[in-house]
């Protein structure tokens, strides 16, 4: 996801005023940021790249707004009323069912595969985010795994299953409560609506549409991994910028 917070500035690079050599080379580094992508065999790096596409196309496109509201607010309906059978299907085309095992959560047996996994996370911490309260829980508490944290013990099978908390505002609300939590989402969509903006204001560059849509795909993928404080700054210095 961070490699993807790069590409907008290949996309500087093959500027229409560009000098050909500089066209090609940001074009030949767009690939490669892609290659770097597809080559973390992780299907939340790519997603977010097309999901990045995608936004950029809608920003710079205004026939293309109203076509992608609805097919947004669809899928997202379907993913509110029927979460199961969506991640279901989605593990079934990508051949995570054949992983499946059982959790026990709240003493209830659950299927448990690396796609519904995003799913039990909310079951699994649900009554510790519940209690994290403003400031969470504090950073020594969250560091490592699992999360020495209260609120576990009728998840304790499902959360040693889980191994990670992969969801980074989950993991956040953890750490830093809904304050912090609610901060860090405040960020990233001033970010992009900050993003949007410019758009308008330099309609014939194709680096803002790039950071709107890389900021949309980062924000939206973090709900499927959790976040990398290491590599962080990244996404700082986008947001910054």
């Amino acid at each position: 996801n961070q490699i993807m917070l790069l590409a907008p500035w290949c996309f500087a690079i093959t500027r229409i005023d560009s000098r050909k050599v500089f066209q090609v080379f940001g074009w030949l580094m767009l690939v490669l940021t892609f290659l770097g992508l597809c080559s973390t065999i992780s299907r939340g790096p790519v997603l977010a790249f097309l999901i990045m596409l995608g936004v950029m196309a809608i920003v710079r496109f205004k026939i293309l707004r109203w076509p992608a509201l609805i097919s947004v607010a669809a899928t997202v309906a379907v993913l509110c009323i029927y979460p199961s059978a969506t991640m279901r299907i989605l593990g079934e085309t990508v051949g995570a069912e054949q992983y499946k095992t059982l959790v026990e959560i709240d003493g209830n047996a659950r299927e448990y595969t690396g796609t519904n996994a995003r799913l039990l996370i909310f079951d699994a911490y649900g009554d510790a985010l519940r209690h994290a309260g403003l400031t969470g829980y504090g950073t020594k508490l969250t560091t490592g795994f699992p999360p020495n944290i209260p609120y576990l013990q009728t998840s304790r099978h499902a959360v040693d299953r889980l191994k990670f908390v992969d969801n980074a505002y989950v993991l956040l609300t953890l750490r830093f409560g809904f304050l912090g939590m609610g901060m860090f989402a405040l960020l990233l969509l001033i970010g992009i609506y900050t993003a949007s903006s410019l758009t308008t204001w330099f309609p014939q560059w194709a680096f803002f549409p790039a950071v709107c849509g890389s900021l949309a795909g980062f924000a939206l993928i973090l709900l499927t991994v959790w976040l990398c404080h290491d590599f962080a700054f990244i996404a700082l210095w986008t947001l910054g910028v």
